[in-house]
C-alpha cells in the first residue's frame, strides 16, 4: 500500500461558506475511501485592504505552488469563497490506482448533477457562448455575407442586442454550509445511485437547452411517472399488491396514474397538470407535436414541482 496526492478540478466553481475554509471530508472513488481536502482562506487575508480578485486561496503544505488555481474570495467580510480545485489523499495498492482513474468520470458526474438538484435549476449548458466578433456583433454560428456581383462577399454584422453584464457578489444562501458539503461529498461517492425521476429531469432540461421540446417534456412526464409510482408504494402493503395495482388497465398510463393519487387521495400540488403536463407530454408521445418553448419550460417547471414533492430523497432508496 502507499500513499497518494491528487488534484480533483471541478467543472464548475463551488461556493462555500468560511466555515468550509479548510475542511478534510470524506468520499468514495469507485469504492476506495478519498479524503479531501478544501483550500483555505489565509489568516492574513483582508478583504479591505486587498482587493478581491487577488484573494487566492491555499493549500495545507503550500503544494503545487503557483501551478493550481485553488480558488478566491468572492464576497467580504462574509469570506464566502469559490472553490476550482480541491486536494485529495488516499493509501492504495498501485493497481487500485488506475480503477480510481476509471471511476473518477462516474464520480464527477452524480458530483455535479447532485449539484443541479441542490440548485433546483437541474439544467447543464451545451451551448457554448456566442463569442465576439472583431468586425462586431456576435457569432453563435451562423454568419451571413453579402453576395455581390463582381465584389468580395461582405460579412453583415449581427448586431443583436444582449443582456449588460451584471456584477453579482455571490450570497449566504448561495454558498454551502459544512454540513452541506459533507452530505454533497459523502452522496457523491455513495454506492446508491441518483433516483431514476432526478436524472429524467435533468435530461430533460439538458434537451431544453438543445431546444429539443419534444423530447425534453417526454422524458419530464417519464419523469413523473418514476415519482408517482415512489409516492403510492407505501400505500400499500406489500410489493405484491402495489404491482397488482400497477399493471392494472385504468394505472398503466400517465394520467391512470394521476387518477390513482386522487384515488388515494394523496394531494397534488399542481391544478393545471393535465394541461400543462399530461396533454403537452402526450401530444409530443403520441402525435409527435413539438410544444413551444415556454409550453415546454412551463411543463418542466411543474414536472420539478411533483418530483420533489413525491420523492423527496435524492437517492434510491
Amino acid at each position: 500500500m502507499s500513499q497518494y496526492i491528487g488534484v480533483i478540478t471541478l467543472d464548475n466553481e463551488l461556493y462555500c461558506k468560511k466555515e468550509v475554509s479548510g475542511a478534510k471530508i470524506k468520499s468514495k472513488i469507485a469504492g476506495h475511501d478519498i479524503l479531501l481536502i478544501f483550500p483555505t482562506i489565509p489568516d492574513s487575508y483582508n478583504g479591505d485592504t486587498v482587493d478581491l480578485k487577488n484573494g487566492d486561496l491555499v493549500i495545507e503544505g503550500d503544494l503545487f505552488k503557483g501551478e493550481v488555481k485553488w480558488g478566491m474570495v468572492m464576497n467580504w467580510p462574509d469570506c464566502i469563497f469559490s472553490v476550482n480545485a480541491l486536494l485529495c489523499y488516499f493509501v492504495a495498492n498501485e493497481s487500485d490506482v488506475e480503477n480510481i482513474y476509471e471511476g473518477f468520470p462516474q464520480w464527477k458526474e452524480k458530483l455535479n448533477n447532485l449539484r443541479l438538484i441542490d440548485a433546483g435549476n437541474y439544467i447543464i449548458p451545451n451551448q457554448k457562448p456566442p463569442a465576439l466578433l472583431r468586425s462586431g456583433g456576435f457569432d453563435d454560428g451562423l454568419q451571413i455575407f453579402a453576395a455581390k456581383k463582381g465584389e468580395k462577399l461582405q460579412y453583415v454584422p449581427n448586431h443583436r442586442s444582449i443582456e449588460p453584464i451584471v456584477l453579482h457578489l455571490v450570497e449566504s444562501k448561495e454558498a454551502y454550509s459544512a454540513a452541506q458539503i459533507t452530505d454533497l461529498l459523502n452522496n457523491a461517492g455513495s454506492v446508491k445511485e441518483i433516483a431514476l425521476a432526478y436524472e429524467l429531469l435533468i435530461t430533460a432540461y439538458q434537451a431544453l437547452e438543445r431546444h429539443d421540446f419534444r423530447s425534453a417534456v417526454i422524458l419530464g412526464g417519464t419523469a413523473v411517472e418514476q415519482s408517482i409510482l415512489k409516492r403510492l408504494r407505501p400505500e400499500y402493503s406489500s410489493n405484491t399488491k402495489f404491482k397488482k395495482a400497477k399493471k392494472s388497465l385504468q394505472h398503466s398510463t400517465l394520467n391512470g396514474r394521476f387518477k390513482w393519487l386522487q384515488e388515494k387521495n394523496v394531494h397534488i400540488p399542481i391544478s393545471d397538470f393535465k394541461k400543462t403536463i399530461i396533454d403537452v407530454r402526450n401530444d409530443a408521445a403520441h402525435d409527435g407535436i413539438r410544444p413551444s418553448h415556454s409550453v415546454a419550460k412551463q411543463c418542466l417547471e411543474n414536472c420539478k414541482i411533483l418530483i420533489e414533492t413525491f420523492s423527496p430523497s435524492v437517492l434510491d432508496n
